[in-house]
């Protein structure tokens, strides 16, 4: 059966430590699918505006970090919706 976790995208440690975290499983699916919207401008812990690192940044980690344990290019699947 597949498997979910809950990542905090506005810290991007987290985005890039979740590959060594799941180093044991193999991940044919891949959804990117976060993203908020905001009036004020506020900052992530690690000082990087917050919409820009949860909707672009946070994304672009996590599948760099889970490209490892992904099959090869052909039977992979990654979506960002």
């Amino acid at each position: 059966m597949g498997q979910s976790c809950i990542l905090n995208a506005c810290r991007a440690e987290e985005m890039r430590n979740v590959g060594g975290e799941s180093s044991s499983c193999i991940y044919d699916l891949l959804v990117n699918s976060a993203g908020i919207h905001s009036t004020t401008l506020t900052t992530t812990p690690s000082g990087m505006e917050t919409v820009f690192c949860v909707n672009h940044l946070a994304p672009f980690l996590l599948t760099q970090a889970l490209l490892p344990a992904m099959p090869p290019p052909r039977s992979r699947r990654l979506r960002s919706i």
